[in-house]
């Protein structure tokens, strides 16, 4: 349906879909704007006319790569094994007033039966 130059093809090619959903897509919440039925060709029409001609979600493509950039720093502490916390010498760590050491997955606790009572 079009016809793409070699620029485009390279970039295409070098960048991958992602880095155009970045752009094209940039702006877009799936919370507020669901993606059409593709069984509904109404629907899709409409949604690649706000996608491309009017450039509804568009960013410019220096603004999906900051975005990018910032996605890739997370707010989140990056966790580190106790080892490399620690060193080699690091004492295992455990929970106050528990045996068990943290880190360790929790074991369900064996129960041993109890022989069953007789009425008196």
């Amino acid at each position: 349906m079009t016809t793409f130059t070699e620029p485009e093809v390279l970039f295409l090619q070098t960048h991958g879909n992602e880095a155009c959903r970045k752009v094209w897509l940039g702006s877009y919440d799936p919370r507020t704007a669901l993606l059409p039925d593709s069984r509904d060709p109404q629907k899709v029409k409409e949604f690649l006319q706000e996608k491309y001609e009017k450039k509804r979600w568009y960013v410019s493509p220096d603004q999906a790569k900051g975005t990018a950039t910032l996605a890739g720093q997370s707010s989140t502490p990056e966790v580190k094994p106790q080892q490399t916390l620690l060193g080699d010498s690091g004492a295992p760590l455990t929970a106050a007033g528990s045996s068990r050491t943290l880190g360790q997955p929790r074991l369900p606790q064996q129960r041993t039966p109890q022989p069953a009572r007789k009425p008196a």
